[in-house]
C-alpha cells in the first residue's frame, strides 16, 4: 500500500507512491489483482482512444507538446 502524491517539475507532472506497508499475498490473490488492473487498463486505453475519458483533449495535448 501506498500514498501517491503529484508534483511538477520541468513542465513534467510527476506522481510518486509513499510506500506505507507490504503484504504478502497468495498466488491466487495475485493472479486475480493482474487480471483485474489488466481488464481496467484495457478499459481506460479504450476510452482514451475513443475520446470519452474526462480531460482526453487536455492529455492530447500535453502529449503533443513533449
Amino acid at each position: 500500500m501506498g500514498k501517491p502524491y503529484a508534483y511538477e517539475r520541468r513542465n513534467r507532472m510527476n506522481t510518486p507512491i509513499h510506500l506505507e506497508s507490504i503484504t504478502e499475498v497468495d498466488e491466487t490473490t495475485r493472479d486475480t489483482w493482474v487480471r483485474e488492473t489488466a481488464v481496467q487498463t484495457r478499459k481506460r486505453l479504450a476510452a482514451f482512444e475513443a475520446g470519452t475519458t474526462p480531460l482526453v483533449s487536455r492529455v492530447r495535448r500535453r502529449t503533443v507538446r513533449t
